[in-house]
């Protein structure tokens, strides 16, 4: 291997080696910058941004988790007020008493029915509405009266579609043909157990 003659730099201007010893760090820095430094360099910035990614991920998780309790009594307190809301809807099989207890209602008020038709369920989500077609005759007040005592009836019954009509006084009573809807509520049963596959 033949030696390296480095006689020529004594030769050079000292602005000449300045110069070179320059150019010389600069290619050295290049190296180093393109192969240790930059590929270092992009990993640090790729970890710094999973770092903050996390760091941001584990603030709403902390966020979440602090609200967590507040969610919960939420919950707790919508599934009281569904279980408080469920009471006043009878089950299919109190229908009959339910319908039982609204002509009653009416006869005490002093009504006369004319027409008391349940129609069939209607499917509403979870639970189905039962409207009855409904004509009574009777005064004012007689009507004021059975309207109040179904609104205070602890299963809800809603009156809708009402329709006043052959207004006449009669002894000097005045009396009145009313027909309306009444509707009720119920659950749809669902299957206890799921799908019944069969024994």
């Amino acid at each position: 291997m033949a030696d390296l003659n480095l006689d020529f730099l004594q030769r050079l201007s000292n602005p000449k080696k300045i110069l070179l010893v320059a150019v010389i760090a600069i290619g050295i820095g290049g190296l180093y910058y393109y192969f240790l430094f930059g590929p270092q360099l992009k990993q640090l910035t790729k970890l710094n941004k999973q770092y903050q990614q996390a760091q941001l991920k584990l603030s709403q998780t902390k966020q979440i988790a602090n609200q967590l309790e507040k969610f919960e009594k939420e919950i707790a307190g919508l599934q009281m007020d569904f279980k408080m809301t469920a009471q006043k809807l009878p089950n299919s099989k109190e229908i009959p008493r339910l319908l039982m207890q609204i002509t009653k209602l009416g006869k005490e008020a002093g009504l006369d029915f004319e027409l008391f038709q349940p129609q069939s369920a209607k499917p509403v989500g979870f639970y189905a509405e039962v409207p009855i077609d409904i004509a009574v005759t009777g005064n004012y007040h007689a009507l004021g009266t059975f309207f109040t005592n179904i609104c205070t009836m602890s299963r809800i019954v809603s009156i809708d579609d009402y329709q006043m009509s052959d207004y006449k006084v009669i002894n000097g009573q005045d009396t009145l043909s009313t027909k309306f809807k009444a509707i009720t509520y119920t659950f749809i049963e669902q299957p206890k157990g799921g799908e019944n596959h069969g024994s």
